[in-house]
């Protein structure tokens, strides 16, 4: 099943944000942090920041961030600073797009619950 993830446009001022809203404000804060760290070549300080920005994506189903930090873990152990910027770069426009209110896909699968395991008790005494 295909689903989508909406957020309310970040110029809202609304009481009851949602989770999604809340994380992509903290993500939107990193930005200028990841960009100083890019800049600097501080490689590890930004290995950090993509493997939290992997982590957490990924919890909410924003497979397409998570994977873009996925690569950004893997460029900066490579120090590879071209695909590094490329890979900010893509990041920072799926950012941007979220924090406008557009719905990227959510990898949510819905289904039947796994059968239940059942194991025979036997009680001593």
């Amino acid at each position: 099943m295909s689903q989508v993830v909406t957020t309310t446009p970040t110029n809202t001022r609304s009481r009851g944000r949602g989770v999604a809203d809340c994380y992509l404000r903290f993500c939107a804060a990193h930005l200028s942090e990841m960009r100083r760290h890019v800049a600097a070549r501080r490689f590890n300080r930004l290995r950090r920041i993509a493997r939290v920005l992997q982590g957490n994506t990924a919890r909410l189903g924003l497979t397409q961030l998570a994977r873009l930090g996925r690569q950004l873990e893997a460029d900066c152990d490579a120090r590879n600073l071209r695909s590094l910027r490329v890979t900010y770069a893509a990041i920072a426009h799926t950012l941007l797009l979220l924090c406008r209110g557009r719905p990227i896909p959510v990898d949510v699968t819905v289904g039947p619950p796994p059968p239940v395991k059942r194991f025979p008790v036997t009680r001593k005494g």
